[in-house]
């Protein structure tokens, strides 16, 4: 069995993603046996899995599981990556979890939703000039009508050597609005958000938020509103 680089549009249960580094491994989507699996590959060159990598379990109820497989991944500090597990437990639910590439283990960070708005989206993922990186995933979806769904939080979390788990910056209610378009310029975080429980008059706003001591203090965060062009 190899891999192999596809350009086209490949089914998630079909899937792998691959883990760049001098020993790259892939999460591989086993359909047969509805789980997902971590192999060790033979190199970047060949793609080829060598043998499967020993992992904890995800969960104590993962034996319960229909079905779990890896939707998407992020690379972060300390060589950690953050997997984006679907489950079904009876329904369809997601995870996020952090997988260290040092010892091979997985540790539940929060279970999720995906982009109420974009279905195939379960995060946003920004990296820093120092090696910082930024997550936004959401929360708390709730059903408005027929197909329409609203993501009633987004939470933006930092990860650093400082805080290879992650600290939260923000968890930013719909009634701030969810983010459509954000930038980080100058140590300032600088989100467009949109409230559009009412598809009629969707209320839109500009926030900054000042990131520049959160390595180094703790800091009192708050929003403060900007003009619309900071952002654009």
């Amino acid at each position: 069995m190899a891999l192999t680089m596809e350009d086209a549009y490949i089914a998630t249960s079909q899937s792998a993603f691959v883990y760049n580094s001098a020993s790259p491994i892939a999460f591989i989507n086993d359909q047969e046996n509805a789980r997902f699996d971590v192999w060790a590959l033979e190199s970047m060159n060949s793609l080829k899995p060598l043998k499967k990598v020993a992992t904890n379990v995800l969960s104590a109820q993962s034996k319960n599981w229909i079905n779990y497989s890896v939707v998407d991944v992020a690379c972060l500090p300390q060589q950690q990556l953050l997997v984006t597990v679907n489950y079904y437990d009876p329904r369809s639910k997601i995870a996020l979890y952090l997988y260290d590439t040092s010892n091979q283990t997985f540790g539940i960070f929060s279970e999720a939703d995906t982009n109420a708005q974009d279905l195939g989206k379960y995060f946003e993922q920004k990296d820093l000039e120092n090696g910082e990186t930024i997550i936004i995933y959401y929360s708390d979806t709730k059903r408005k009508s027929a197909e329409i769904y609203h993501n009633y939080y987004n939470n933006i979390v930092l990860f650093s050597d400082k805080h290879p788990q992650g600290i939260e910056i923000l968890k930013l209610s719909i009634a701030d609005g969810n983010v459509e378009d954000w930038q980080v310029i100058n140590k300032k975080l600088l989100l467009h958000t949109v409230d559009n429980r009412d598809h009629k008059d969707p209320k839109t706003y500009f926030w900054s938020l000042d990131l520049s001591k959160l390595l180094s203090t703790q800091l009192q965060l708050g929003l403060a509103p900007v003009q619309a062009s900071g952002i654009r």
